[in-house]
């Protein structure tokens, strides 16, 4: 329920911008989840995935903004091409996420931290001997993360960034092992629709 209430918010607010285009801004992302999961026998991030969805960016003051995305966000781990799987070969989690961030803009740059409530809705796991365990090695639904991130834009409309996530929560139910904490990096693409007037700076 809270997940429904939280994607009719974001679906009005992102609405809302275009009749209120000078504190609001919306946008579109595009982009790529590079991840890992610490615990899991496996290192590097091996795991690639979509990062995709809609941005509603309230505008404070040239300098502060607060944003909030909705986005589809294929994360997991998997076996580099030089390394013996032992636990897992190879683990796809497909989550709705909702970020929501605090932002400092220097000139086109945009700074970014805060954290996300992610909402598992699929899984797949595949055991060091290339077995499918997904029924008996279950995910928790509910997770969250925090977040650092950097955006430069390239003119008033598209922008390229990088950011940074990790979970603050084991992402298995409690076996009696070690904890699987998610970290990833996420490669993203931004096509803003509006800019704000407060934004002239930029």
């Amino acid at each position: 329920m809270r997940l429904q209430i939280t994607l009719l918010v974001l679906s009005f607010l992102f609405l809302y911008t275009s009749s209120h285009a000078q504190r609001f801004e919306g946008a579109l992302i595009a982009g790529a989840n590079f991840a890992q999961i610490d615990g899991d026998d496996l290192a590097g991030y091996n795991k690639f995935g979509i990062h995709a969805g809609a941005r509603v960016t309230a505008v404070l003051n040239p300098k502060w903004r607060v944003s909030m995305d909705l986005l589809y966000s294929q994360r997991g781990s998997a076996r580099g091409p030089n390394e013996f799987a032992f636990a897992f070969d190879n683990i796809s989690l497909n989550f709705v996420e909702v970020p929501i961030l605090v932002q400092l803009v220097d000139w086109r740059v945009h700074f970014g931290a805060g954290f996300a409530y992610s909402r598992l809705f699929s899984h797949k796991a595949i055991d060091g001997n290339g077995e499918d365990v997904s029924a008996s090695r279950p995910f928790k639904s509910n997770n969250v993360s925090f977040i650092a991130d950097a955006t430069y834009y390239t003119n008033d409309h598209f922008g390229i960034g990088m950011r940074w996530n990790i979970g603050a929560l084991n992402i298995e139910p409690d076996r009696g092992n070690s904890a699987l904490i998610e970290k990833w990096l996420s490669l993203r693409f931004i096509y803003r629709f509006n800019k704000s007037v407060y934004a002239e700076e930029e």
